[in-house]
């Protein structure tokens, strides 16, 4: 519980913890598309308890999930990674530590899972577990990290916790830089393109989250858009819609024109619409209210977008 409790205070001198209900519970849906219109055919809910389940990143194949979860109650509370196989409808528990584990990645360089692990001082570290549940090890000496994305082999962009929150590019040979600051816990690559979005907001009680693009390659970013709401969770499909959830709806918003082909885009400067309101391009993509009537937070689709996860609020 002593862990969990020095995350949850790092998350509220941050603000984040706002964004973090006391119970939350993650629902599949299966998806089918009419004239690129989603409708839910079959909607599950595959965590149901009274605490702490979050983080949903589905594997590569598309037919498995990690997400996070929390075990125990009171003084033996502490979070697992989970992987979740569709078709048996089956959990298995991958890390059961004595501490904290968040964030379930799957890793670039081997079968296997990245996660943010904390120490028995609280200190948050980016480890990584094979498959089959052994430990490798910590990966990188910076701490504490937040969240994390691979950019490739090597390399991972990483929200790093401070004062303020930054976006840092670390490689597993030791390099370390500073991209940007005051930035989200939603980090994802963007499909088409050689880009990866992140959220920014340098005063959230005043003013709305944006949307950004990381060129790791040109170490230089660009503003996408203004997100809807007071969000700061995205989620992208394959043709390169950012999602976000408002209320009980999930809204799109579209980097590009594309026919969902997985053609290469080129840079979101060179595709970006122009001379229109970004608020305005932010449209219903999907009703939730029948299982989420409390709203939800994060989300991410699966391959080919046939399922979505979505973490509700209870």
């Amino acid at each position: 519980m002593k862990n969990m409790l020095v995350i949850i205070g790092l998350l509220i001198q941050s603000g984040l913890a706002n964004a973090q209900p006391s119970t939350s519970n993650i629902w599949l849906f299966s998806l089918s598309y009419q004239d690129d219109t989603p409708r839910i055919e079959q909607a599950r809910k595959i965590t149901d308890n009274n605490g702490y389940s979050n983080q949903p990143h589905f594997l590569p194949d598309g037919q498995s999930l990690y997400f996070t979860q929390e075990m125990g109650t009171g003084e033996n509370a502490q979070m697992d990674s989970f992987e979740y196989r569709i078709l048996p409808q089956q959990h298995t528990n991958l890390t059961q530590s004595k501490t904290s584990e968040y964030s379930p990645t799957p890793l670039p360089m081997s079968d296997g899972f990245s996660v943010i692990k904390v120490d028995e001082g609280g200190k948050q570290w980016l480890w990584a577990h094979t498959q089959n549940k052994e430990l490798v090890g910590k990966l990188i000496e910076a701490e504490p990290v937040g969240y994390h994305v691979w950019t490739s082999k090597d390399t991972v962009l990483a929200f790093i916790l401070g004062e303020p929150h930054t976006l840092q590019s670390l490689t597993l040979s030791g390099h370390q830089h500073v991209i940007d600051e005051h930035v989200g816990a939603s980090l994802w690559p963007i499909p088409g393109t050689d880009m990866f979005s992140y959220t920014k907001n340098p005063a959230p009680k005043s003013q709305p989250w944006t949307l950004m693009a990381f060129d790791k390659d040109a170490e230089h970013s660009i503003v996408l858009a203004t997100m809807p709401g007071n969000n700061q969770y995205m989620a992208w499909t394959k043709d390169a819609k950012a999602l976000v959830v408002e209320g009980t709806t999930i809204l799109s918003w579209s980097l590009a024109p594309t026919n969902g082909d997985g053609e290469e885009r080129g840079k979101p400067e060179t595709q970006r619409m122009t001379n229109v309101d970004e608020a305005d391009r932010w449209q219903p993509w999907l009703d939730i209210s029948e299982q989420c009537p409390e709203g939800a937070t994060r989300l991410h689709l699966g391959k080919n977008d046939a399922y979505l996860a979505l973490v509700c609020n209870e």
